[in-house]
C-alpha cells in the first residue's frame, strides 16, 4: 500500500467520521430540545391549573366565611340589644332570629348560643335534654379571657350532639357592663368542604386535600380509606413540608407522595380568610400520557438513525480500506450505502461548490425525491433543479448563508422553505460540515430533514397561548398588564371597572393615573420590589380610580411575566366597593344608635379610653357628663312610642348644637345621653366651670319646648358630671360615677347638675353663687369707690386712686380679690368697668365745684378686656360729656396684659382719648411682658411701680435694683413715676434717693370712702 493511498483512507475515515458525529449529535440534541420543551409545556400547564384550582377553592371559601361572619356580627348585636333591654335572652325572640340567620347559608347545618358558663342554651336542635356545655373548648376560654378577640375559626370538632364533624365560626358577644356573656357559633359540616373538593376535576391520578394549621386531615378528594385518611390525620410531603415551614404561603412543586406513592405536580395556598390551607395536585401520569407516546415515536426514530449512520458509516469505512482490492464493486457498495441511507428520515448528502460557482450534489440519498421532488441522478452533475424549488423569497439567504459558510468553513445550519408547482410548501432545516478540496472546491456532507410538523407544533403551541389570552380576555375578573409604567393590556372586565367604554382608552396610560394619591408610593414600592426579585405579590387592598375619578376598592395581586419579549406585570383585581360598603354599613349597625346616629355604648366606651390615656398623657382635664332625661316614661306612657322616639331625636339634635366638634355625644339607653368633654383646661377647677357651662347650656336648649303638629310639651333632664385628668381611671368606672352624680341631680329636684366630687361642687357652687350676686349687685347698684391719696415728697395730695369696693348687703364689704376674677371669667367686667368710670367721672364733676380739691386726678382701673371693647372711646368720651368732668383729670390705669394683643390698635385709641386731654398710667409696671419698643411709641404719662417691689426693696438687692431701673427708664422717657404700697418711712426715703417724688400707699392713708377722704384732705 502506497503512502498516498494511507493518506487518502486517513482523511476519507475523519471526514466520515465527523458527518456521522455531527449527524447523530444533531438528531439528538433536536429530538432532546424538543422532547424536553414539549414535556415542561404540559408541566407548566398543570402548575398554572392547580393553582387556579387552589385560589377558586380559597375565593369560595372566603365568601363563605364573610357570609357567616357577616351573620355572627348581626346575631351578637342583636343578642347585646337584647341584654341592654331586658336584662337577659327571651328564647321566644332569640331562637327565631338565630334560626332564620342560619336558613339564609344553605352551607351552615347549626347556629348555637351559649350563656357565661359555657352551656349552650339557644339555637336549632337546642332543648332540655340536648344542652351541652362547651366550657372545655379552647375557642370557648379564648373568648372568654380575651375581650378584643375576633372571629375564631376552629380545627374540625366532633359535635357532642349530632356526633358528626363540623367547622365552628365563633364569635364573643358581651353584657351591656362589657362583661362577658357566651359565645356565639356558626357551624358547617366537613362533608360540605368534601363535596366543594370533589366538584374539581383533577383526573384519576390527581387529589384535592383541605389541612388545618397543624397539616392536620380536613377533607380529600379522593378518600383514603383508613388511619391516614381519617379527619385530623397529619402528613406531608417533604417538600411540601420544608416550604411550609420556610414560611411560604403560595407555591407549586413535584414529588411523589407516601401515602398512595403517586408522581404529581402540585400546587399548596395558605387560605386567607380561615387557618386552613389548600392542596391540589395532578398525577404526572395523567397529563404527560400524551407526552409518553411522541417520546416512544421519537426514541424509535432516533434509534432508527443511530443505527442506519453506524452502519453506514461502517461499511463507508470498510469500503474505502478495500478500495484497492474492490475497485471492481465500488458502485455496488454505493448503491448499498444508498439504500441504507434512503432508510433515515431525511437526506443525507454531499454538496459540492467548484471554483467557477456552478454546483451539484455528487451524493443525495432517495429522500431527496420528498425533499426536492428531484432523483439523485438529476442533481449528480448540477444542483441547479435542486435550488429551482428553494421559495422565491428564501432563495437569496440560502445562496448567501452557502457562501459565507463556503469563506469560514464554518457548519451550514439553515432553515428555508421550499415550493413546488403544485403550490405545496415544506420548511427544511440543513446542517452540513464544509471541507476546502486540493482544487479550490467546497465539499459539505450534512443532513436536511422536513421541518414541517415540527413548526406545525410551535404554532399549535403558540395558537395556546392566543387560547390562553382568550381565557385572560373573556375571564369575569379584572385583568390588566402593564410595563415601564404603562398599561399595555386590560381585558374586558378591567375595561368596566375602570369605568372606560374600550380597552384603548386606558392603553398606554400610565399606571399610577389609574391609583389613588394615598396608595401611589405603596404600588411604586411594590412593583419595585417585584421587579427586583421577580416573585409574585399576595393579595392586597388598595384604592384605585376609575377615569372619570370616581374612588373603588380593589383586591389586588400581581406577578410578573414574560410579554411580547419583554418583562411585565400581570394584575389580577377584583372590586370590593360594595363589599366595603356593606362593612361600613354592618359597622354604622355595630357602633351606632339607629334612632338618633349618634355614637352608641359601645363606641362611647372606645372613644372615652382613648381619651381617658391622652388625658393622663399631656396632663390635660375631660370631663363626662350623663343625662336623664326627666319623666320620659310618662312621655311613651301618654303620647306613645312613636311621639317619644321623635323627642328623642329632638333632644339628639339639640345636644349636637351644644358641644364642639371634637366632642363625643352619644345614646347609652332608652333615655339616656352622654357627652364626652375632651381637652379641657388643665386646672381641675377650671376643668369644672367649663364643664359646668355645657351643662348649664345644655339643659336652657333642653327645657325649650317642642313644638309638634298641633300640640306642645316641655322635657327637662338631670346631668351628673364627672372629671378626669391624670389619674387613670377605668372608663367603666369613670361611667359608674357620672351615673351616681346624675341621680344626685335627680334628688335634688330634676332639670340641674350635679358634680361627682362634693368638694368641687361645693367651689362650683360658690362660684355661680358668687356669679348671682355679681348680677344682683350690678343690677341694684351696690358698687362703690374708695379712694387713696396720691402725695408728693413735700408731703402735698396731687390726685387718688379710685379702687372698687363691693357693699353686699349680706356678705358685707367684698374683696375685690374674691370677685374680680369671676368678673372677669364671665364677662361682668364690662359693665362693672363702665360703672367705675362714670362714679369717678361724676366725682370729678363735684371736686371741680369745692375749694381745695378741684386740682385732684383721679386714676382708674382699665381691664384689658374693657379697653380692648370696639366703642371704648366712645363710652368714655361720652361719659365725661354726659358728667361734665374734666378730660384732664381722669387718668387711665393700664396694665402690661394689654399690650398681648392689637397694640397697634391700643396705640390708636390711647391717642384718641389723650388728644381730648385724658391721661395715661402704666400699673404694675415690671410685672408683665412690656417691650421696650411699644413702651416708646406709647402716650403715657406715669409709670407706676408695683408694690411687689417695694415690699422688700431695702432687702432685696434685686427689687431695689428694678426699681431703680424704672425711676431711670422713667425718667429717659420723661414720664413720672410712683410707687405703690409705700408702708415705712424707710421705704420712702430709699425711694426718694432713687428719684421718686410721688407716693402711693398706707405711710400715708388706705383707701378712704368719699367722705372720710374729704375730711382727711380738709386735716391736711
Amino acid at each position: 500500500m502506497s503512502t498516498l493511498s494511507r493518506i487518502s483512507d486517513r482523511s476519507f475515515g475523519v471526514r466520515l467520521f465527523l458527518l456521522v458525529l455531527l449527524l447523530n449529535s444533531t438528531l439528538i440534541l433536536f429530538a432532546f430540545y424538543s422532547v424536553m420543551d414539549s414535556k415542561q409545556g404540559y408541566e407548566e400547564r398543570a402548575r398554572l391549573t392547580t393553582q387556579n384550582l387552589t385560589r377558586m377553592v380559597d375565593q369560595s371559601v372566603a365568601a363563605s366565611v364573610r357570609k357567616i361572619d357577616l351573620m355572627l356580627l348581626t346575631a351578637v348585636d342583636e343578642l347585646e340589644h337584647e341584654f341592654r333591654e331586658h336584662g337577659h335572652l327571651d328564647p321566644s325572640h332569640a331562637n327565631p332570629f338565630l334560626i332564620a340567620n342560619r336558613e339564609r347559608l344553605s352551607e351552615l347545618s347549626s347556629v348555637r348560643v351559649t350563656d357565661g358558663q359555657g352551656l349552650v342554651i339557644l339555637g336549632d336542635g337546642v332543648s332540655a335534654s340536648t344542652q351541652a356545655s362547651w366550657a372545655d373548648r379552647d375557642f370557648f376560654s379564648a373568648l372568654r379571657d380575651h375581650p378584643d378577640h375576633g372571629l375564631v375559626v376552629t380545627d374540625p370538632i366532633l359535635g357532642r350532639v349530632t356526633k358528626t364533624w363540623v367547622i365552628s365560626f365563633v364569635r364573643r358577644y358581651n353584657k351591656p357592663d362589657g362583661s362577658f356573656a357566651g359565645v356565639v357559633s356558626a357551624s358547617i359540616p366537613v362533608t360540605y368542604l368534601g363535596k366543594l373538593l370533589s366538584a374539581m376535576d383533577v383526573g384519576p391520578n390527581g387529589i384535592a386535600v383541605l389541612r388545618d394549621a397543624n397539616l392536620g386531615m380536613i377533607a380529600r378528594h379522593p378518600a383514603l380509606n383508613g388511619p391516614v385518611g381519617a379527619i385530623g390525620a397529619r402528613g406531608a410531603s417533604k417538600e411540601l413540608s420544608d416550604a411550609i415551614a420556610a414560611g411560604q404561603r403560595d407555591f407549586s412543586f413535584h414529588s411523589r407522595t407516601s401515602l398512595d406513592g403517586v408522581e404529581r405536580t402540585t400546587s399548596y395556598r395558605r387560605m386567607s380568610s380561615v387557618p386552613f390551607s389548600i392542596v391540589v395536585g395532578l398525577g404526572s401520569e395523567d397529563y404527560l400520557a400524551p407526552w409518553e407516546d411522541s417520546v416512544e415515536r421519537a426514541r424509535g426514530a432516533v434509534a432508527l438513525f443511530l443505527l442506519v449512520t453506524s452502519a453506514s458509516a461502517w461499511l463507508l469505512w470498510r469500503a474505502q480500506i478495500k478500495r484497492r482490492d474492490l475497485e471492481a464493486t465500488r458502485d455496488q457498495a454505493l448503491v448499498r450505502l444508498q439504500k441504507i441511507a434512503n432508510r433515515v428520515p431525511g437526506m443525507v448528502y454531499q454538496y459540492l461548490l467548484r471554483p467557477d460557482g456552478s454546483s451539484c450534489l455528487p451524493f443525495a440519498s432517495d429522500a431527496i425525491r420528498e425533499i426536492y421532488r428531484v432523483s439523485p441522478q438529476e442533481v449528480r452533475e448540477d444542483a441547479s433543479k435542486a435550488f429551482s424549488n428553494h421559495h422565491p423569497d428564501d432563495y437569496d439567504g440560502v445562496v448567501a448563508s452557502i457562501e459565507q459558510s463556503a469563506r469560514d468553513l464554518t457548519p451550514w445550519v439553515y432553515e428555508y422553505r421550499v415550493k413546488f408547482d403544485d403550490g405545496t410548501v415544506r420548511c427544511l432545516l440543513g446542517n452540513a460540515v464544509p471541507d476546502r478540496q486540493e482544487d479550490g472546491a467546497v465539499l459539505w456532507h450534512g443532513f436536511i430533514t422536513d421541518v414541517t410538523e415540527r413548526n406545525q407544533i410551535k404554532r399549535t403551541l403558540a395558537e395556546s397561548a392566543e387560547s390562553y389570552r382568550t381565557l385572560v380576555e373573556w375571564t369575569p375578573e379584572p385583568i390588566a398588564v402593564h410595563r415601564d409604567g404603562k398599561l399595555v393590556f386590560v381585558n374586558p372586565a378591567a375595561t368596566a371597572m375602570f369605568g372606560a367604554t374600550s380597552a384603548q382608552e386606558l392603553v398606554g396610560r400610565p399606571i399610577l393615573e389609574l391609583v389613588h394619591p394615598e396608595f401611589r408610593q405603596i404600588v411604586l414600592a411594590r412593583v419595585k420590589e417585584q421587579g427586583e426579585k421577580g416573585m409574585a405579590v399576595p393579595m392586597m387592598e388598595e384604592k384605585f380610580l376609575k377615569i372619570d375619578g370616581t374612588p373603588i376598592d380593589v383586591e389586588v395581586q400581581s406577578r410578573t411575566i414574560q410579554y411580547q419579549g419583554g418583562v411585565a406585570f400581570q394584575v389580577a383585581m377584583r372590586d370590593i366597593t360594595s363589599q366595603k360598603a356593606a362593612q361600613e354599613r354592618l359597622q354604622t349597625l355595630a357602633f351606632y344608635d339607629p334612632l338618633t346616629g349618634l355614637p352608641n355604648r359601645r363606641l362611647l366606651l372606645d372613644r372615652l379610653q382613648q381619651d381617658l390615656a391622652g388625658s393622663a398623657r399631656h396632663k390635660r382635664q375631660g370631663a363626662l357628663l350623663m343625662l336623664d332625661l326627666d319623666n320620659f316614661k310618662d312621655i311613651n306612657d301618654v303620647l306613645g312610642h312613636e311621639q317619644g322616639d321623635l323627642v328623642l331625636q329632638k333632644v339628639a339634635e339639640r345636644l349636637s348644637v351644644c358641644v364642639r366638634e371634637r366632642d363625643t355625644l352619644a345614646r347609652v339607653g332608652a333615655d339616656e345621653f352622654v357627652v364626652l368633654l375632651a381637652e379641657l383646661d388643665e386646672n381641675p377647677l377650671e376643668a369644672a366651670m367649663q364643664a359646668e357651662l355645657v351643662g348649664h347650656k345644655i339643659l336652657d336648649a333642653l327645657k325649650q319646648p317642642y313644638q309638634f303638629d298641633d300640640s306642645e310639651m316641655s322635657c327637662t333632664a338631670s346631668i351628673g358630671i364627672t372629671l378626669f385628668g391624670e389619674q387613670h381611671d377605668d372608663n367603666v368606672e369613670a361611667l359608674k360615677r357620672a351615673e351616681m352624680a346624675m341621680y344626685q341631680a335627680k334628688a335634688q329636684g330634676r332639670n340641674t347638675l350635679r358634680f361627682f366630687d362634693p368638694k368641687m361642687q361645693a367651689v362650683v357652687a360658690s362660684r355661680v353663687a358668687m356669679e348671682a350676686s355679681l348680677r344682683e349687685a350690678i343690677g341694684k347698684d351696690q358698687f362703690v369707690l374708695h379712694y387713696q391719696p396720691q402725695v408728693t415728697d413735700k408731703g402735698q395730695i396731687t390726685g387718688v386712686e379710685a379702687l372698687l369696693r363691693w357693699l353686699d348687703p349680706k356678705r358685707g364689704m367684698v374683696s375685690p380679690a374674691e370677685f374680680i376674677p369671676v368678673a372677669e371669667e364671665t364677662g361682668l367686667i364690662l359693665p362693672i368697668g363702665n360703672r367705675v368710670i362714670e362714679i369717678a367721672c361724676k366725682q370729678l364733676a363735684q371736686w371741680a365745684s369745692q375749694p381745695g380739691m378741684a386740682h385732684l386726678t383721679v386714676a382708674v382701673n382699665v381691664s384689658a378686656r374693657q379697653f380692648h371693647q370696639r366703642d371704648f372711646v366712645d363710652r368714655v368720651l361720652l361719659t365725661l360729656e354726659r358728667t361734665g368732668a374734666n378730660p384732664h383729670r381722669l387718668k387711665l390705669e393700664l396694665t402690661e396684659s394689654l399690650l398681648i394683643e392689637d397694640v397697634e390698635g391700643v396705640i390708636f385709641k390711647m391717642n384718641a382719648l389723650m388728644a381730648r386731654g385724658v391721661t395715661f398710667s402704666l400699673d404694675d409696671f415690671g410685672t408683665g411682658y412690656s417691650s421696650l419698643s411699644y413702651l416708646q411709641r406709647l402716650p403715657l404719662n406715669q409709670l407706676k411701680i408695683d408694690q411687689g417691689f417695694v415690699r422688700d426693696i431695702l432687702i432685696n438687692p434685686n427689687d431695689a435694683a428694678i426699681a431703680k431701673m424704672v425711676v431711670a427708664l422713667a425718667d429717659s422717657l420723661g414720664l413720672t413715676v410712683i410707687p405703690e404700697g409705700v408702708e415705712t418711712q424707710a421705704q420712702r426715703d430709699f425711694l426718694l434717693s432713687l428719684g421718686c417724688h410721688h407716693f402711693q400707699g398706707y405711710l400715708f392713708s388706705r383707701a378712704l370712702p368719699v367722705q372720710e377722704f374729704e375730711a382727711f384732705l380738709a386735716r391736711c
